[in-house]
């Protein structure tokens, strides 16, 4: 069984919890990034009830793009609240899982969004490329 499904059948463990953006949402994601520093880009996924921020190095973004193509593996891309970032989309499901923890199957926070949320965050992040 693949990462993305192993996501969808897992239940967080007591200590986790899950921010769910169903598609079609009168709120959609709004990406924004911004250079925390000159090696660390913090990427910012939010709704009216989701504000979810990933940091990642300058090194790891070039990883965002493989994204698209990976659905049995999460990668890992950066972190969040100290604790690495899984990123992986599920095609059967349509959605884009952006998880934190020290695993790609146990982990402390997760977000499943809309797949279009990718295609911004790899807007923004390019933008922000070319600013620096």
């Amino acid at each position: 069984m693949g990462t993305a499904a192993r996501w969808t059948a897992l239940r967080p463990s007591w200590a986790a919890w899950i921010c769910r953006v169903v598609m079609g949402h009168p709120d959609p994601p709004s990406v924004t990034a911004d250079w925390m520093d000159a090696e660390q880009l913090a990427i910012n996924v939010a709704t009216s009830q989701l504000d979810l921020t990933v940091c990642v190095p300058r090194s790891e973004l070039g990883k965002i793009e493989r994204v698209r193509s990976t659905d049995t593996r999460g990668l890992r891309i950066g972190t969040i609240l100290d604790a690495p970032a899984w990123w992986c989309i599920d095609r059967e499901a349509h959605v884009l899982y952006i998880l934190g923890g020290y695993d790609d199957e146990t982990w402390e926070v997760g977000a499943t969004l809309p797949p279009s949320t990718l295609e911004a965050i790899l807007a923004e992040v390019a933008a922000q490329q070319a600013r620096s």
